[in-house]
């Protein structure tokens, strides 16, 4: 190394400025809300923006949070719930700050949360699902990771053992997380449960794809949480909660 290397000035102009143009990037990305898009499932058949996909599809999860929200009316009736809540883990969940009408301080303590709350059958008024936020894992490449879709889909409670199952599989068997992998979706049609969605890795991602999937990460959990839209309906308010029958209905996964 010359000896004029070692006292020479570093030039830090380039680096402030990059960095004030990220802390700009952010503060106009505030302003900014995320539209998400939701999968819907009629008939054991999957559809996204339109399109039929049928009753199975291969995507990557990259974000998995709890999802509570107490729509008010019949089921289905209600295209937005009124109070919702988010949380990683599902302890301690409280209503989400955004929601039109808190019903409680806390979910484990809301008489929605009872069964027998709900307008039919012996459930619960407040629904509870796992919140998965992916993208197509169809010949994925590490070059379309950043401009990939992001859907979100939301496991009904019939449904959502067989999700912790398989990502407790992975890592356990795969030694690998859920977004490492490309997994397979599938609808059933159930009699009494309507459809059941099951879990199972189709492949493992290659170096190039997880490292892409992981800078990502981050943005797919901030998308994932956006709290619901707002749509206000005039519907029945659910019944008061009452105790379950012991030995009615199965429980819950």
């Amino acid at each position: 190394m010359a000896k004029n290397e070692l006292t020479k000035p570093i030039n830090t102009a380039v680096t402030t400025w990059e960095e004030e143009l990220a802390a700009a990037a952010q503060e106009e990305s505030k302003n900014e809300k995320v539209n998400n898009n939701y999968f819907s499932i009629n008939n054991a058949k999957i559809s996204f923006m339109g399109s039929d996909l049928g009753s199975e599809m291969d995507v990557v999860i990259l974000d998995a949070l709890h999802d509570r929200a107490m729509y008010p009316g019949s089921f289905g009736q209600a295209k937005s719930p009124i109070c919702f809540s988010y949380s990683k883990d599902g302890i301690g969940m409280v209503p989400h700050d955004a929601s039109q009408e808190k019903q409680s301080e806390t979910c484990e303590g809301c008489q929605w949360n009872k069964f027998g709350s709900a307008q039919q059958g012996e459930g619960k008024a407040c629904r509870e699902y796992r919140r998965l936020a992916v993208i197509s894992a169809r010949e994925l490449e590490s070059e379309e990771v950043p401009e990939a879709i992001l859907g979100i889909l939301k496991v009904p409670p019939t449904s959502m053992r067989n999700y912790s199952d398989y990502v407790r599989a992975l890592a356990n068997v795969s030694k690998r997380p859920v977004w490492s992998v490309a997994t397979t979706i599938t609808v059933t049609a159930d009699v009494k449960k309507k459809f059941i969605l099951s879990f199972k890795p189709s492949a493992n991602l290659s170096q190039e794809v997880v490292a892409a999937v992981q800078s990502r990460l981050p943005s797919a959990a901030e998308a994932n949480a956006t709290p619901y839209p707002t749509i206000i309906m005039e519907t029945a308010q659910p019944k008061a909660a009452t105790r379950a029958k012991f030995g009615v209905g199965k429980a819950k996964a």
